[in-house]
């Protein structure tokens, strides 16, 4: 009877360590999930903003509708950050501030938040820029001209505004057509834009791809946090700023 009983009791003991060992493999796997959900696997494109050496970058992060976007120093920046430099404008010196700041874009309903860390607060302002599918405007060929950007094989197209008659040209990349995102996106589903232009009076800005990867990045990339001031319009921050700076 005491052997009856003392295999009993170990056998219940050994149901209970199942039970643990059990209990623990389903939270560590549900924790395994989560953590596979809150991954997500998106596109990281670097935009060369001009041609000339101070020129800033553009580093983007797009998932499906979603985009992140951050003006940087380098190709290599890929985070906001705190800056306080000095610049020369004339015979003068002048001090310049630039807090953390990114912008969250959500194509699919054209909301634009832009959000900034401050010195005293963190705030997201909501602006809306509806997209517009504009490329029935435009008739774009191919010309046979092909050269090298960015270390990407390019081909160069003539595009025409069928409205004002308008020429210009973009160069595109066939090699990175498996990425969703395309520069501007008024053309419409074309081929990889390495190079476009914006002419804005006689002034004509370069917009040059320089870098393209695919990268995991958290879902809480395309989130507002949650200690963020949040601001339906810019008329409504900045009536807000102006209360806090009179303060």
């Amino acid at each position: 009877m005491l052997c009856f009983r003392l295999y009993r009791y170990l056998w219940r003991l050994r149901l209970v360590t199942f039970f643990k060992a059990g209990v623990f493999l389903l939270i560590a796997l549900s924790f395994d999930a989560f953590g596979q959900q809150k991954k997500l696997h998106a596109e990281a494109v670097v935009v060369k903003l001009g041609t000339d050496s101070i020129s800033p970058y553009l580093y983007l992060i797009n998932y499906g509708h979603m985009q992140r976007g951050i003006i940087t120093n380098s190709i290599s920046q890929t985070q906001s950050i705190y800056q306080d430099e000095t610049h020369k404008v004339g015979n003068k010196r002048l001090g310049v501030i630039s807090y953390p700041s990114w912008n969250i874009i959500n194509f699919k309903t054209g909301e634009n938040w832009a959000c900034s860390i401050g010195e005293n607060h963190k705030t997201a302002v909501r602006q809306f820029e509806p997209h517009i599918d504009s490329s029935s405007y435009y008739s774009l060929s191919y010309a046979d001209k092909f050269k090298k950007i960015a270390g990407f094989n390019c081909q160069k197209m003539i595009v025409v505004n069928k409205v004002t008659r308008v020429e210009d040209s973009i160069y595109v990349c066939k090699d990175l057509n498996n990425f969703d995102y395309r520069f501007g996106n008024k053309f419409g589903k074309i081929d990889f834009i390495v190079r476009s232009f914006a002419h804005v009076g006689k002034t004509t800005l370069v917009y040059t791809v320089v870098k393209a990867d695919k990268i995991d990045v958290s879902s809480d990339t395309f989130v507002i946090p949650k200690d963020f001031i949040r601001f339906e319009s810019r008329e409504e921050y900045v009536k807000w700023a102006k209360k806090i700076k009179g303060n």
